[in-house]
């Protein structure tokens, strides 16, 4: 290169940046010129090693044939909007999934499975694979709206015909962190050159609409017990049924079990004997599954880490997990909770009240809420009363992994429980039997909080109706809770207590008077005569007389519970109560109508219309009503008193049967006969 002529303009002439092919530089318009080679290729970088393949379904689809074809002639037909399949984990969201991507590949469509993790990255590259150019999507790094227009143009003009899934958009600020996904200004877009179906276990329809929502629930046992025979080749297993039933229809359970049996068939050649290997937790089937489990395979495949993943998704909201652990006991076995049980009140101080909100009505309803879009609960506000039922399966899956926290989780239960006893039979007898079994595992079959437990369950039975479990287990705690704690402790005069209440429910009348005397006996001398325990014996004893006939015995014993009753506690009230049935029993119909007139006020008063004591009071008014010959008051109190009970008690249950039949009777008798 040569130097400037003296006195000559001074040009500058440097070549700066990243050169593309070859460069030409030119020192001055008289020579010096110089050639150079291109710093990097013009061909553009490999794109990215991104895994865009469907995954093959593990086994044939049970169960969701009409779901499937409804689907797919949606597909077929071409539908605009995005499919989006939504349920709890384990539900089989990607199989179905998996089963529709396998239907578009053999229709030759181009399918790509985009998965959590990096969405731009995989999309750019179905882009490209439809044909966008390369060289372009190297140019949108780092400008992620751009890319996703870019995307989406290359996609609304593809070639051939795609399906598009997103599997397991359990976070749905991947799709879009500015907007709801369903407003399609992100990576989730709908087209009329292709289809879009996206599983998630976010059951939001505000955040996906419009797009078309497709929920999915347990499967019927048909198709249950087909899953578990799909890993048996040949006849049905024996216990197949049976099994299915124990894990309730989830096809990620069943699908755990069969691999079981077809791994082990040593240990399980039938499903009987994998059944008995359950019966304390289904979460066994994690650790027989764990060789696969610990290899290449999903973690979230587990059946107790499928719901870990679902809690991780709620740390937002940190009431939704101590509630989630709650409610594990309070509905266990699926049992409906009314959410009049779950109120800010009677949850005010315990592990849902955890300092980092104030706790009130709204607070609660928004923890149950995020925990229905996730599919951890399914709320029935419908149902009367409104309420909100755990999935068998996930409630005793949380219970298993509350370890330490066991204790604080059976305390609490047994404190809300405690706040309305009595008020809804059915599902205290299903939550003091899980506080039981927990307490059991954590503190010892023989600790007093556990034998307490254990009572709180047989009384409940007592309550819902089932006098002869409760009789059977009543007398084997009394040997027990003797045993440990000795004769004359509280806890074993309870136990003998309520143990002689079972014996009157079953009408040995004999052998429950003897166990309430010896119990009154002991409670008047530890506790003395006034106190409302010693009260409630002596009023058990006055309704043996009364069973036994002896109105004259069993009215001298209510009286004198009613004069000892200073602060009208729950034995005076059921003494003034079964006053009035002795008052009936000597044909006094008018003087029993005005006493139970009076309980049934105080009972609705204190606590409410609905609860169990009050419509029980509203039944015998309906007897004494008919006695009287007012059938159309009977009438409607045995209607009353059905209704109640169907809800309380359930629909087969004796006293509903008996309430439905008077009230029938009542009306055909009331029927006016047709003109001749």
């Amino acid at each position: 290169m040569s130097s400037p002529e003296p006195g000559a303009p001074q040009r500058s002439n440097r070549l700066t940046g990243t050169v593309h092919g070859t460069a030409v530089q030119v020192n001055a318009i008289h020579g010096g010129l110089h050639l150079h080679a291109a710093t990097t290729h013009s061909t553009p970088a490999p794109g990215p090693d991104v895994q865009l393949d469907p995954p093959c379904p593990p086994h044939q689809l049970r169960g969701r044939d009409a779901l499937l074809t409804e689907i797919t002639n949606a597909l077929d037909h071409g539908t605009p909007q995005p499919h989006i399949i939504v349920g709890p984990g384990g539900i089989g969201k990607s199989t179905l999934a998996a089963a529709l991507a396998q239907w578009a590949t053999n229709q030759g469509w181009s399918v790509f499975w985009v998965r959590p993790g990096d969405v731009a990255t995989a999309l750019v590259q179905a882009a490209i694979e439809l044909g966008a150019p390369a060289a372009e999507a190297a140019q949108l790094h780092d400008t992620p709206r751009r890319a996703a227009r870019w995307v989406w143009r290359h996609l609304h003009r593809a070639p051939v015909p795609w399906l598009l899934v997103f599997d397991n958009a359990d976070r749905p600020a991947e799709l879009d962190p500015d907007h709801p996904p369903g407003q399609q200004v992100g990576w989730l877009r709908g087209s009329t050159r292709g289809c879009v179906l996206v599983t998630s276990r976010v059951d939001d329809p505000q955040l996906w609409a419009p797009a078309v929502p497709h929920r999915l629930g347990p499967l019927d046992p048909e198709a249950a017990t087909a899953i578990l025979t799909d890993h048996v080749p040949g006849t049905e297993p024996a216990g197949a049924r049976a099994l299915a039933q124990r894990l309730h229809g989830l096809p990620l359970a069943l699908r755990l079990a069969g691999s079981a049996m077809a791994t082990h068939r040593v240990l399980f050649p039938d499903c009987t004997h994998l059944l008995e290997h359950l019966s304390d937790t289904a979460t066994r089937l994690d650790r027989i599954h764990t060789p696969a489990v610990g290899g290449t395979e999903d973690p979230r495949q587990a059946l107790s880490s499928t719901w870990a993943v679902s809690m991780e998704l709620l740390q937002p909201v940190p009431q939704a997990e101590p509630l989630l652990r709650l409610l594990s006991v309070f509905g266990a076995d699926g049992a409906e909770v009314p959410l009049r049980r779950l109120s800010a009140t009677l949850l005010h101080n315990g592990p849902v009240d955890n300092g980092s909100a104030p706790l009130d009505e709204l607070t609660v309803a928004g923890a149950l809420n995020a925990l229905a879009v996730h599919g951890l609960v399914t709320l029935e506000p419908e149902s009367n009363p409104a309420s909100v039922r755990v999935h068998p399966l996930i409630a005793e899956t949380v219970r298993s992994a509350l370890g330490t926290q066991s204790v604080e989780i059976a305390d609490e239960a047994e404190r809300v429980l405690h706040a309305h006893r009595d008020r809804d039979p059915l599902v205290e007898t299903r939550a003091f039997n899980a506080v039981y079994r927990l307490r059991s595992a954590t503190q010892g079959s023989t600790h007093p909080a556990t034998l307490r437990s254990r009572l709180q369950y047989l009384r409940s039975l007592l309550v819902s109706q089932d006098p002869a479990t409760a009789d059977a287990g009543l007398s084997a705690l009394v040997s027990d809770v003797t045993t440990a704690l000795g004769d004359a402790h509280p806890l074993s005069l309870a136990v003998r207590h309520h143990w002689a209440d079972a014996l009157l429910s079953r009408g040995r009348l004999h052998d429950a008077g003897r166990q309430y005397r010896h119990v009154l006996a002991a409670r008047e001398r530890t506790l003395g005569p006034t106190h409302e325990d010693t009260c409630d014996t002596r009023h058990q004893l006055a309704l043996v007389a009364l069973h036994n006939g002896d109105l004259d015995t069993a009215e001298a014993r209510l009286h004198a519970v009613v004069r000892t009753d200073g602060r009208h506690s729950e034995p005076g009230s059921f003494a003034r109560q079964n006053l009035a049935l002795v008052a009936l029993f000597r044909g006094h119909t008018d003087v029993a109508w005005h006493k139970l007139r009076a309980v049934l006020a105080a009972r609705e008063n204190r606590l409410g219309d609905e609860h169990p004591d009050t419509v029980l009071v509203r039944f015998q008014l309906a007897t004494v009503a008919r006695r009287r010959g007012d059938l159309e008051t009977a009438a409607d109190g045995f209607a009353r008193a059905a209704a109640a009970w169907q809800h309380l008690l359930g629909p087969e249950h004796p006293d509903t049967r008996a309430a439905r039949r008077y009230c029938e009777e009542l009306h055909a008798r009331l029927r006016t006969p047709p003109e001749p």
